[in-house]
């Protein structure tokens, strides 16, 4: 079990980890080691008495618990998350793929103003729209990485978000307050209502990302955590495993000696069955031949 206990350990690391990129087998996976690890320890601790297995006090007075709390707390906290981590992913998916559909559109109507002569301040508006679109994407990709510019690049997406929204509602319907000027040509119109309708899922997605956002950096603080304590439970365990062993081979009677003694005792109980056979015959033969006397001088008499 203690050796089977270290192969699981850095299992729940690995899973950990690739649950916490958005692997959606990894949490079930990280489910099995988990329920698996608890299994075999509780038979270490606890004993087995289906096998036989006593419980081992060297098991308890471990460290090995104490480090397995801190882990299973650890995978119950990701395990907890799996919802939202996967929301989360999927939603950066398909901003990745409608981003750069944004941007083609934003492009072809900087192309579009630039040809008819559009005021200068409408061109420079949509080419720093086009740059806005892409910071929001990559805002999106730092909010995945979980790490401690997580909770700032949610923030930085939220606003970012809104700025995007209402910079193309006055480019659209013109914003005296933001000094953006209504957009009058039809083609350039037309390109806008397209990025209006890529940009709908964005904005339906802006509360979803910031509420996901803290599960997300919990569960990339969670799969770390367990990531540092698997080696440490890892040595921890090896130490454990070191120790059965050299109890084991110093044992009065260890399961060599145990099973020549048992040879030993098998040879005795047939050889001491042969022993009674050869002695019952023997008994029963002398007492064939008294009998064959004894008639044999009755005949004589008679």
């Amino acid at each position: 079990h203690a050796s089977e206990l270290r192969v699981l350990s850095q299992e729940i690391a690995k899973n950990a980890t690739e649950a916490a990129g958005g692997t959606a087998e990894a949490f079930d996976q990280l489910r099995r080691s988990r329920d698996e690890y608890q299994r075999l320890w509780s038979f270490m601790t606890e004993g087995n008495p289906e096998t036989g297995l006593p419980p081992s006090e060297l098991a308890r007075d471990s460290g090995v618990q104490d480090t397995w709390n801190t882990v299973r707390e650890n995978a119950d906290s990701i395990l907890s998350t799996r919802e939202a981590v996967m929301g989360l992913h999927e939603v950066a998916r398909t901003l990745n793929e409608t981003i750069p559909q944004l941007q083609v559109e934003y492009d072809d109507i900087v192309q579009i103003l630039l040809d008819n002569n559009a005021p200068a301040d409408q061109i420079a508006l949509a080419q720093r729209q086009s740059l806005l679109a892409e910071r929001i994407v990559r805002s999106v990709n730092n909010v995945l990485s979980g790490d401690e510019d997580a909770v700032i690049a949610a923030d930085r997406f939220g606003r970012d978000a809104e700025l995007f929204g209402r910079v193309l509602q006055g480019q659209m319907e013109g914003n005296p307050a933001m000094g953006i000027s209504r957009v009058d040509d039809e083609d350039a119109t037309y390109g806008l209502e397209a990025v209006a309708e890529l940009f709908e899922f964005v904005s339906q997605n802006v509360d979803a990302i910031l509420e996901a956002s803290p599960d997300l950096f919990k569960v990339r603080t969670a799969a770390s955590d367990i990531f540092q304590n698997s080696q440490v439970l890892l040595d921890e365990l090896s130490v454990l495993a070191d120790e059965f062993n050299n109890r084991s081979g110093s044992r009065l009677v260890g399961p060599t000696l145990a099973f020549a003694i048992l040879a030993a005792m098998i040879g005795i109980v047939v050889f001491i069955g042969i022993a009674l056979y050869r002695d019952a015959q023997a008994r029963l033969a002398s007492t064939q031949e008294q009998n064959e006397q004894n008639q044999n001088a009755i005949l004589r008499l008679l």
